[in-house]
């Protein structure tokens, strides 16, 4: 599963190293546009993982981060 993630640039969230960014006291253009790649990426990794686990118990409750799925898994 992890060379599928890194094929299709979602490993960098997965592994935590692209991360959510914080959110800065006034709102610009770039934190907005990074906020949503992330949130896009995220969303795809955590769709993949959740149908390539065949025993999908194991992620109840966190299926909707891809970081805590895949130390889950791990």
């Amino acid at each position: 599963m992890k060379p599928w993630l890194y094929a299709y640039q979602l490993w960098s969230v997965v592994s935590g190293d692209f991360k959510c960014s914080t959110r800065p006291n006034e709102i610009t253009d770039d934190y907005t546009t990074k906020d949503e790649l992330w949130a896009e990426r995220a969303e795809k990794a955590s769709g993949w993982i959740y149908l390539m686990v065949e025993q999908r118990i194991h992620l109840t409750g966190i299926d909707d981060d891809p970081v805590k799925m895949w130390t889950k898994l791990e």
